[in-house]
């Protein structure tokens, strides 16, 4: 399976916007980049392309905009990419698109305290700020006996929830109440 360094979380409608050329911008950096416009073939299943992505990515770039905010499929991705997080296998790094902070505490209150680049910046400061948390993060890296250690906690949760027969989403698994998220259609 091949890995990358980083995620780009994107609406399809933000493709041209922002998400093409920050793709562009942080390859010529030498980043390793999954970006759907890239990856994806004709035939390929999207979900089991992301699915295999997310396992594998240190960082995720999550463009919220005003369409992010309101689809299905990129909240069910930014929810994984947020289970992810907590258990410490990956950082998630914020662009505000055409978004304020009212917007994102109103549909993502867990993401509305966190620094965000706010795209209206331009894409050099955007590409500037990523590359600095990027190195930030590699810097101060955790040890990989801690990252085997989560592998293994969700893995177990896996498994305890599969051998019991029940169904339920990742809240329900870590015991967590009703998420904001699911406001949301």
């Amino acid at each position: 399976m091949k890995e990358f360094d980083v995620f780009i979380s994107h609406a399809v409608e933000d493709k041209c916007a922002i998400a093409n050329e920050l793709n562009q911008r942080l390859k010529l950096l030498g980043i390793n980049v999954w970006y759907s416009g890239d990856e994806l073939r004709v035939g390929d299943s999207i979900m089991e392309a992301v699915n295999d992505a997310l396992k594998t990515v240190r960082y995720a770039v999550v463009i919220l905009s005003p369409t992010y905010l309101r689809k299905r499929w990129t909240m069910m991705e930014l929810q994984a990419l947020i289970a992810r997080e907590h258990l410490g296998l990956q950082r998630i790094f914020p662009i505000w698109h055409q978004v304020g902070y009212d917007e994102v505490l109103e549909f993502l209150p867990i993401l509305a305290d966190r620094f965000a680049i706010p795209s209206d910046k331009g894409l050099h400061y955007i590409v500037d700020h990523l590359k600095e948390a990027i190195q930030n993060q590699k810097s101060a890296s955790v040890p990989c006996l801690v990252e085997e250690e989560a592998r293994s906690t969700t893995m177990r949760v896996w498994h305890n929830t599969a051998k019991r027969n029940e169904r339920g989403d990742i809240r329900q698994i870590l015991g967590y109440g009703q998420s904001p998220l699911d406001k949301i259609s």
